[in-house]
């Protein structure tokens, strides 16, 4: 086991302990332990976005959603 795992595995215990319902954490510290690799995660969790992102804009072409503050705000 590489250093880095050990740090991941610490890290993404911390977090899950911290918020137990953080589902990223969850999805990656399993990933970690199966083995998988946690950049096919990322990719595919970031594809998975963007397509929600676009079937949001195609039900509503004339919304668009800014973010101020760390809060979205539509304009």
């Amino acid at each position: 086991m590489t250093g880095d795992l050990v740090t991941a595995r610490i890290a993404l215990g911390r977090a899950l302990v911290a918020d137990p319902d953080y589902t990223f954490a969850r999805l990656l510290y399993e990933a970690v332990n199966c083995g998988a690799e946690p950049r096919s995660l990322c990719a595919t969790l970031r594809a998975e976005r963007r397509a929600r992102q676009r079937q949001r804009r195609r039900r509503h072409p004339l919304e668009r959603r800014r973010v101020l503050g760390g809060q979205r705000v539509r304009s």
